[in-house]
Order: C-alpha cells, then structure tokens, then sequence
C-alpha cells in the first residue's frame, strides 16, 4: 500500500514529523512516497526551488495511493480541496481542522512563560512570526494571559506590513533599544529567537544578562550556532506525525468513521546559555556547563571538565556548586539523562545502545543511574512515554 506525504522542505522539525510517520509506516508495511513543496510560496502545490506546480491529480493517478498526508507548515491555506481529488482519505499535520493533528501551542506559551518567570523578572517581551498564522497568535495569546495573571508587564513587538527574514534583524534593534532590562523574550519559534540575540548583541546588550530568550521546535542547526545558543522548547513532533499515519490507518479502515483534531502537547526544553542566568557570573563556570552540554554524550568525566576550566579540582567544584548549586558530577548525569529519555522515546531502538549514545560505559550503570535521577526503569518509562501511545 502507497501513502502520498506532502511535505515542505524547510526545518528539522519538518524531518522529525516525517520520521514519525516512518515509524507507523513500518509497522503498517506501507510504502510512503515523500512529495515536497515549498510552503514559502503562496501556492501551496508548488515544487521547491521550482516554478512548476504539482498536479495533485496526476500523481495519484499514478502512485493510487490508500490516503494522503498533508503536512501544511502551520498554514491555514486551503489544503482541504486535496480531500476531494481521488476521493481517498486525508490526514492534515500541522493544521487545527477535524481530521487534523496539531502542535498544543498554548501549553508551548505557558511552558515559556513558566520557564522565563523563573528569571525573577518583571518584564517580558514576545515576538511573533513573520506573518499572523494562527499558531504564532495562540502562543501569543496565551504567554500575554499567564504574564497578567502574574502580574508581569509583556512588551510585543509588531513587524511591519512586509519584513523578508534577512532584514529583520535590523528591524528589531530601534524595538530592542526601546525595551527595559533585564528582560525575558519568548520568540514564537528558533529562527524567531537566534534573529533576536543576533540583534541584541548587534545594539551592544548581553544574553541573558539583559535578554534572557526561549525559541520553540529545538532546531539544533539553528540553537547551536546562534551568537549565544538559544534555549528552546521542543514539542513532539515525532508523535504527531505517527498520530497522522495512525489516524490515516483508521480512516482507511472505516471511511465513515468522524474524527476530531489531535492536540499534541507532550514538551521538553533544552536549556542552553540563552537562559542560564546564575546570581553569581563566573565565565568559567558558563563555559564548562556548555562543554558538558556538548560532550557529556561522549563520556567525559569531571576532570575533563577541570581540565577545561583551567583550575585546581578544589576551585573547580567549589565555584561550580556556588554557581549552579549542584557537583559537576551531578550536571553531566542530567544532560545524559535527557538524552536518554528522547532514545527512550524512539521505540525500535534497543536498550543495549543506549550507553554508548548517551556517555554510559554499560547498560548497567545507565539503568542504575536513571533509576537513580527519575525513580523509573527505563523500560517503564518507554512504557509511559512511547510515541505511540
């Protein structure tokens, strides 16, 4: 059986939305022909890079698929009339309708405006897409809602009529002047939020010492090479595109059967330097929690981390502690462990290579110290958090 995946060719989330549906797919022994296009042209049914538009017609002629998923970018265009061509059944990723299956961008504002309230700040700011789709509204809406009730001032920034993503970085420093400091910013996405600390420290401000910033979708190419790596929030992307292959299968199963839209709001946040804000500034304690934070996969060890901060293992682990209040011992084993939770989620993958994918020496001493860190073993914790459930 063939599946039709129209899918835009823009991020890593994009990829793990895809890997999600491989993952039913596989089960499901379908075969999933990928079809891009390019969500940044007006036309939906458009080839990337390409003025030629794709004939939606044409290629279920060809491929006679069981059902299609449409993968619609957070865009509201009207992707439903692909619903009336072939007459077959059609999953909707990424857009709020009845047989669709979106992101819960309202619990993604709460958990930012949760995690930046934490700074002790009193104002905040939020900086919305390039234009009003209405998942950058909800997530707007919803931090303006959790600040008031904290009694927080929120300061919004609003493009111009027409802004194109390479002169917005100069658009938002007269904004960024205006704005008082410390400030915590919810940027509604990564390339949002890497654009703004590139603006900040281009009018001569410090993050997070004056702009402390959160981004959504956990794009790794963009956080990790931002002038200052962005924090960002990740939502389960890899879980929404299996619900679409799994909704697709009961619609195939039973034409008639009425469905109500999917809301996906299982979250982790990666926190990087863009939030790691300590009472007492120390460089080399900031820089030692990004080594481990880049290594600790790889098995270092704490005197790698001393070797890195250039002082003696006293000083080391007292500044440390001062600092972030806990050993460094204690910091490599939980960025270890949340990278065991994301291999966790991914259900093929055996726990025997675990370890030598998150820093372990062996299954044993990962299975001890998790136990240890999350009171769960880590097949009960698959168990409550696979993707498929």
């Amino acid at each position: 059986m063939t599946v039709l995946h129209f899918q835009p060719s823009l991020s890593e989330l994009n990829r793990r939305e895809v890997d999600g549906v491989l993952q039913f797919a596989r089960m499901a022994g379908w075969n999933v022909q990928v079809i891009e296009y390019d969500a940044a042209i007006v036309n939906l049914l458009q080839y990337p890079h390409s003025e030629e538009p794709i004939d939606v017609a044409k290629l279920i002629s060809f491929w006679r698929p069981v059902g299609c998923i449409v993968d619609c970018g957070g865009r509201k265009r009207d992707f439903t009339r692909i619903r009336n061509i072939g007459k077959i059944p059609v999953v909707y990723l990424d857009m709020e309708v009845d047989c669709g299956v979106y992101p819960d961008n309202r619990t993604i504002a709460t958990f930012a405006a949760r995690e930046l309230m934490t700074l002790g700040f009193d104002d905040y700011a939020f900086i919305p897409w390039l234009k009003p789709f209405w998942w950058s509204e909800d997530r707007r809406e919803s931090f303006a809602e959790c600040l008031k009730m904290n009694g927080k001032r929120l300061h919004e920034y609003c493009h111009k009529a027409v802004v194109s993503p390479p002169m917005l970085q100069s658009e938002l420093i007269p904004w960024i002047k205006s704005l008082p400091r410390p400030c915590g910013v919810f940027a509604v996405n990564d390339f949002i939020g890497k654009t703004f600390i590139s603006a900040a420290i281009c009018a001569g401000y410090s993050v997070p010492e004056d702009f402390a910033v959160v981004g959504v979708d956990d794009d790794v190419r963009l956080c990790e090479t931002s002038a200052v790596s962005l924090s960002s929030i990740r939502w389960d992307a890899e879980k929404a595109g299996y619900l679409c292959a799994q909704r697709l299968a009961q619609m195939i199963e039973d034409p008639k059967r009425k469905f109500t839209g999917v809301c996906v709001n299982a979250l982790t946040f990666t926190r990087r330097a863009s939030t790691r804000l300590f009472r007492i500034f120390d460089r080399r304690v900031q820089d030692a929690l990004e080594f481990i934070r880049l290594n600790a996969e790889n098995g270092i060890r704490p005197s790698d981390v001393v070797a890195k901060m250039g002082c003696s293992r006293r000083l080391a682990d007292l500044r440390f502690r001062e600092v972030t209040g806990r050993t460094i011992l204690d910091e490599i084993h939980a960025v270890r462990i949340d990278r065991v939770k994301a291999l966790l989620r991914r259900p093929r993958l055996e726990l025997s290579a675990m370890p030598y994918m998150s820093g372990y020496r062996s299954l044993t001493d990962l299975q001890r110290v998790f136990k240890k860190h999350t009171g769960k073993t880590l097949n009960a914790y698959r168990k409550e958090f696979a993707i498929g459930r």
